[in-house]
């Protein structure tokens, strides 16, 4: 067992900075695109890349609201959906060979700020939202492609009216086939002084769900603010869907962090932050108007929120944050700072942006989004990685300092997180440069576990796990002998280790202190006896 990373050292020229980012774990993996970025050039098209998605194949799907004077797409924007095969090339396989479509919708002028999801038959949802033709005011839009990135004419591909001017920024599929549609709506547009959370709940033929909120469209105001936004959801195994956002009050930029639950039925669900189904956050110990704009829910059922945090005494600096919640709602007080409870503030070097999150293989939090360092204008893409005990950044992972990495641009940001197969980190984002919007795809190395399970492997019970001092261990040893016990860290470095000689067959039971040698984190335990093995995670509090 052990942990693989990429470690080639290239120099690369990005938005005319030169920088050596191929260095260690979180560098841009060069095998990808020819230099760890794909720029999506191929139309000469300008635009925003905000979701991306992996398929099963491990092809890497994304989506762009993008205009192009070659294909006369100008005034307006377009929903663009491209594939990337796993090297970072254009798959010639979807969309007619070209690699990329703009499906046409009826009723539709411009679409802005298109999503991404993959179903479990591999087709692919797409939605943001429209301004029809003839308006001016924006209603919600999903549309699904076949694999080949062909239009599904089965599925109803209609603008969807909540209110007077309808935002979207966030699908996701339920486990029944049902798809949730999370942003927000303006009452009285272009009057911007009142806005709800807006969700809708289509059927998987791309109807409106009559059971969702009798109509299918939900509307979501609270306390003490008069406009709330819907940034992204999440859904849990049961079904029930995790909403996370803000509210704000544009005269006095006062701002909360929102994190709310639904029912199947669109219900605020009770057992949430209980009795309200809602969770609100105005500040936490040197740290004002809170924000979030991702949100990923653990295997526990533990809510994890990504945004920002503004830090006092200033008006302008603002830190990553992450939030854990329990799944009752209620903040995990395990993570974070002792004295912050369930907060974690980042300070990258600069002014952040956190729009993106996702959980990797080994449980660590993937942030994504944009540093603005006080050295330079510039606004440079940022990808940073903690870890899922208290939060702490992962040690041994980021070019630019400990915990994250930099990609340096004129103006550079990162909208969306996925991770594949092997546990790599792909975004996509865009920089502004001279020539407009350029949409980017890339890929970052991380901690990649190589061991394969062995069909003949010794099973291995532990518990506690999470554990804090003492793990017990059971097994069934086949043969009589020496026995060694291991612990590796993520990347493959043995840790802690215990012989045992003489050891009869049978069923063992054994305690491992793993006191202070064995700092908090994640790591595998490996149990050894001549040429069989047992290995399994464990994760040390």
């Amino acid at each position: 067992m052990k942990a693989l990373c990429i470690t080639v050292l290239v120099a690369m020229l990005i938005g005319g900075t030169a920088i050596d980012v191929f260095g260690q774990l979180g560098g841009l993996d060069p095998t990808f695109a020819g230099g760890g970025i794909f720029p999506f050039k191929t139309i000469e098209a300008t635009g925003l890349a905000n979701g991306v998605a992996i398929q099963a194949d491990g092809k890497i799907v994304f989506s762009s609201s993008a205009t192009s004077a070659i294909l006369g797409w100008e005034p307006g924007y377009r929903m663009v959906v491209a594939r990337l095969t796993e090297g970072g090339l254009l798959d010639n396989t979807f969309g007619g060979g070209y690699g990329y479509v703009a499906p046409m919708i009826v009723g539709t002028a411009s679409i802005y700020e298109p999503v991404v999801a993959i179903q479990p038959d591999q087709k692919i949802l797409c939605g943001g939202w429209t301004v029809p033709l003839g308006g001016e005011k924006g209603d919600f839009i999903l549309t699904r492609l076949h694999p080949d990135g062909t239009q599904d004419s089965s599925f109803l591909s209609v603008p969807v009216d909540i209110a007077s001017h309808d935002i979207t920024e966030s699908i996701a599929l339920l486990p029944d086939g049902s798809i949730i549609q999370v942003g927000f709506s303006y009452q009285q547009f272009p009057d911007l002084s009142s806005s709800s959370v807006t969700a809708v709940k289509y059927l998987p033929n791309g109807a409106l769900d009559p059971s969702f909120s009798l109509d299918g469209k939900a509307t979501y105001y609270f306390p003490s603010l008069p406009n709330w936004v819907g940034h992204a959801v999440a859904v849990q195994p049961d079904g029930k869907m995790v909403i996370a956002g803000y509210g704000y009050n544009a005269a006095d930029t006062t701002y909360k962090l929102l994190a709310m639950r639904i029912l199947a039925n669109g219900a605020l669900d009770p057992s949430f932050s209980a009795p309200d189904g809602w969770y609100l956050l105005d500040g936490f110990t040197g740290y004002t108007n809170p924000s979030a704009f991702s949100v990923a829910i653990q295997g526990d059922g533990k809510i994890i929120l990504a945004g920002v945090a503004l830090k006092v005494p200033s008006t302008t600096d603002y830190d990553a944050l992450v939030v854990r919640l329990l799944p009752d709602g209620s903040p995990d007080f395990v993570f974070g700072p002792p004295t912050l409870y369930g907060m974690a503030p980042y300070d990258f070097g600069g002014i952040e942006a956190i729009r993106g999150i996702a959980i990797d293989e080994n449980g660590h939090y993937i942030l994504a989004g944009r540093s603005i360092t006080a050295s330079s204008s510039s606004r440079n893409a940022l990808v940073a990685c903690v870890d899922n005990i208290y939060g702490d950044v992962v040690s041994g992972f980021g070019v630019s300092g400990p915990g994250y990495t930099l990609v340096n641009g004129y103006n550079n940001l990162f909208h969306a997180v996925a991770i594949d197969h092997d546990n790599r980190i792909v975004v996509a984002g865009d920089e502004v440069n001279a020539a407009g919007n350029v949409i980017k795809v890339a890929r970052f190395s991380n901690f990649v576990d190589v061991f394969t399970p062995d069909p003949a492997a010794i099973p291995l019970s532990v518990f506690p796990n999470p554990l804090e001092a003492v793990l017990h261990l059971q097994y069934m040893a086949p043969d009589a002998g020496d026995v060694r016990y291991q612990v590796f860290d993520v990347t493959g470095t043995l840790v802690w280790e215990r012989v045992e000689k003489d050891q009869a067959a049978g069923l063992r039971q054994v305690e491992l202190h793993l006191n202070s040698q064995v700092p908090p984190g994640l790591y595998w335990l490996q149990v050894q006896m001549g040429q069989t093995s047992g290995i399994t995670k464990i994760i040390k509090q």
